[in-house]
């Protein structure tokens, strides 16, 4: 297989079972970058408790993405493909964490708005009756691990809200668009996971979600022109839930990559 472009071996394009393979794997993607980010940022920290609370953020997102990775193995997708072996075109994560944060106000928002997005996505894979019952343990176990990331996000939030307003409110404007297109252009492309019943909610439920707890959480901002700056794209494509080239820039794949990837490898 190709390692620059990443299919499900084990099920035919277009069916519920690809479409799900799919999804899983750009949560994973994004929370491995996710996680990369927070290595990054740690000496960035403003205190001890951000290191810890980094690091463990950090941490948690790894393992997170590897047990992700490991679920997918049912579908031929291998540890050394999902870990050792990609290519930059072949990460799927959230467009918004392809450029660095550009400040630690940046880093905050983008955290907030990226943390949120992906445990809304797999609380809802959790809630279906439908689905898999140990893909819903383990999708309820991972949100209940990351609540914590939010808690000290939200402080972080007040803190920069009420003191940095003008710094927030441009990282918002600036962030919040480009993750809304995780939901899909316009929120209005075709469903299938939900109508099989394999999500609780629709991507447009979903986004109509994040949309309201981002409202509310940034109130005292007086509301960003983000959510109406957030427009389609017809390069848009569902199985890696981003539009324009596939794939993360090669500069971030430099940063994320296994070096020497024998040494990974047991």
């Amino acid at each position: 297989m190709s390692t620059d472009e990443i299919v499900c071996p084990s099920a035919r394009a277009e069916t519920d079972e690809k479409l799900l393979f799919d999804e899983l794997l750009c949560v994973a993607d994004s929370k491995f970058i996710l996680g990369n980010w927070y290595f990054i940022a740690l000496p960035n920290g403003r205190s001890v408790s951000d290191w810890t609370a980094l690091c463990a953020m950090m941490q948690n997102h790894y393992g997170h993405a590897r047990a992700l990775y490991r679920y997918l193995s049912r579908y031929g997708f291998t540890r050394q493909q999902a870990e050792w072996q990609r290519s930059a075109v072949s990460i799927r994560s959230a467009r918004v964490l392809d450029s660095a944060p550009a400040s630690w106000v940046d880093f905050v928002v983008t955290s907030d708005l990226s943390e949120q997005a992906f445990s809304a996505r797999l609380a809802s894979l959790a809630a279906s009756t439908s689905i898999d019952p140990q893909l819903s343990r383990l999708a309820t176990k991972i949100v209940r691990e990351t609540d914590f990331h939010q808690l000290y996000l939200d402080g972080w939030r007040r803190l920069l809200v009420d003191g940095r307003a003008e710094e927030t409110q441009h990282a918002l404007d600036q962030r919040l668009p480009i993750l809304l297109e995780w939901w899909g252009p316009n929120h209005s492309a075709s469903d299938r996971l939900h109508l099989a019943g394999l999500r609780s909610a629709s991507d447009h439920k979903l986004s109509q979600d994040f949309i309201e707890g981002i409202a509310n959480a940034y109130h005292p901002l007086g509301g960003s022109s983000a959510v109406q700056n957030a427009t389609g794209s017809d390069t848009w494509a569902l199985e890696v839930r981003r539009s324009g080239p596939r794939g993360i820039p090669a500069t971030l794949h430099e940063l994320i990559r296994f070096k020497e990837p024998e040494l990974a490898i047991p």
